[in-house]
């Protein structure tokens, strides 16, 4: 049985030289395992062979580079090409001739490619993986195919599956990843600028709206007075990138900041939230303050709804 792991390894390993290290960390998050014993194991069951290139060896060089070496040791630059390489040799240290040494190199094997070709999901899902979104538990989970006919939709289905799992469990950080993600792949793969920037507005109506869970946090007090650490994606100050990226998206589709808040208010009514920090007219002046980076503003309006559950908290039912 070939494992993800494996496919994964060779996709990895195709065309570089024996000395190359798959990513440790990233292989740890992706599959729970280090992947010290693939480098044998794909060569083992036939994926993989190492092969020696030449193509950098002195033999390859042309005789004008050959030359400009031996020029560069004021060594005679007379004779014919294996003359030239001979001289070379004699004449150069093993470590000045590393560069022109053949070199042991990974590459697929005929029942290599085939495996990749048949399970070509595996290369789209770890070079586009995010934990919990896109990765292979989803792709399990959701049952999609082994096979990917269109990269584009298949990565798609799997952020839309991930969201709506999210969504179904009241999972807000993992509803916002996969709009963080969702916006992303948008940028990846070019899709329209208005597309682009209503996937934007509708993760950033999740940031704006505060944890659904927030109001009952027994440390909720505590998390208002640190609204000064901007980017916890508690607080409501938008990153600069996103401001950056909603600004340029503006200009390409020409709208307004007034068309941006529209856009957001419409982009929020497709989105669910049990419960929510601010209220949707609150929201959008956020984003009118955000669009200008009136972070001063922002901080007021958290300072005033502190006030406001403190208000809340300390009031008896008797007395509400």
């Amino acid at each position: 049985m070939i494992t993800q792991q494996e496919i994964y390894a060779i996709y990895k390993l195709n065309g570089q030289n024996d000395t190359y290290q798959l990513p440790l960390m990233k292989w740890n998050l992706m599959f729970h395992e280090k992947p010290d014993d693939l480098y044998q194991s794909v060569i083992d069951k036939g994926l993989m062979t190492i092969e020696e290139q030449n193509n950098h060896s002195l033999q390859s060089q042309t005789v004008t580079k050959l030359k400009e070496l031996l020029k560069a040791q004021s060594l005679s630059t007379s004779g014919k090409k294996d003359e030239l390489i001979q001289r070379i040799l004699q004449n150069f240290q093993p470590e000045e001739l590393a560069d022109y040494q053949p070199t042991q190199v990974y590459e697929l094997t005929p029942n290599g490619k085939e495996t990749i070709d048949q399970e070509n999901y595996v290369p789209l899902v770890g070079d586009h993986f995010e934990h919990g979104v896109i990765d292979f538990d989803v792709v399990e989970e959701a049952g999609y195919s082994k096979h990917v006919v269109n990269k584009v939709e298949y990565l798609n289905g799997l952020v839309r599956y991930a969201y709506n799992r999210a969504a179904y469990l009241k999972d807000y950080f993992q509803m916002d990843k996969a709009l963080i993600t969702q916006v992303k792949l948008d940028k990846a793969f070019k899709k329209a600028p208005g597309e682009q920037l209503q996937t934007i507005l509708g993760e950033m109506y999740l940031k704006l709206s505060g944890l659904p869970d927030l109001l009952e946090h027994e440390d909720f007090h505590k998390v208002l007075n640190a609204i000064d650490l901007v980017s916890d994606p508690v607080f409501a100050k938008i990153p600069k990138a996103t401001i950056d990226d909603i600004t340029r998206l503006q200009k390409e589709v020409g709208w307004t900041d007034e068309q941006v808040v529209a856009e957001f208010e419409n982009a929020a009514g497709q989105i669910e939230l049990p419960d929510q920090l601010f209220s949707m007219a609150e929201m959008s002046m956020i984003l009118r303050y955000s669009l200008p980076d009136n972070l001063d503003a922002i901080k007021k309006m958290y300072a005033d709804k502190q006030k406001e559950y403190k208000a809340v908290s300390t009031t008896s039912p008797n007395q509400k």
